[in-house]
């Protein structure tokens, strides 16, 4: 049975790389790999979910492109554009495999989020809040706390 279904996802799906767009529901780190899982959602309810990895060379690959920020894009919530192959291991199931990540598209989420956070912040009035508080031009009054000895104490 499992040669069938292998055998299929071969044929139908190939060495093909598919673009997904997913939300990254839980990430984690091992040995330079990351583990995903990923999930489409319709109306706040989980729709489905499936299972990535991306192995420590590909990830690799994207850092040299985008940097550090791949730590950022994948985080849990964040909606990312994958490209993946679809693999079906006898023992393992079915994964889907991440050759790469398009990051225009999370720098468009991640600031759409960031504009909803704003906006929230704007209705209930926190967002100007600090700028309400006054501080003097010249502090007068400094306090230290510390142990005596220290560096600090004796500056």
């Amino acid at each position: 049975m499992t040669t069938s279904l292998e055998n299929f996802i071969l044929k139908h799906f190939g060495s093909n790389n598919y673009w997904v767009l997913a939300e990254i529901a839980k990430s984690n780190q091992k040995n330079g790999h990351q583990y995903l899982e990923l999930v489409d959602s319709v109306d706040n309810k989980t729709a489905a979910l499936m299972s990535a990895k991306l192995w420590a060379g590909a990830c690799n690959n994207i850092k040299s492109k985008i940097g550090n920020d791949i730590h950022e894009i994948l985080k849990p919530g964040n909606k990312v554009l994958f490209s993946m192959r679809i693999e079906y291991h006898k023992i393992y199931g079915l994964k889907l495999n991440v050759m790469d990540i398009d990051p225009s598209y999370s720098y468009g989420e991640v600031e759409r989020r960031k504009q909803e956070t704003i906006k929230k912040l704007k209705e209930e009035g926190l967002f100007d809040l600090q700028k309400a508080l006054y501080l003097p031009v010249i502090a007068k009054r400094i306090a230290l706390i510390g142990s005596p000895g220290t560096a600090g104490h004796r500056d």
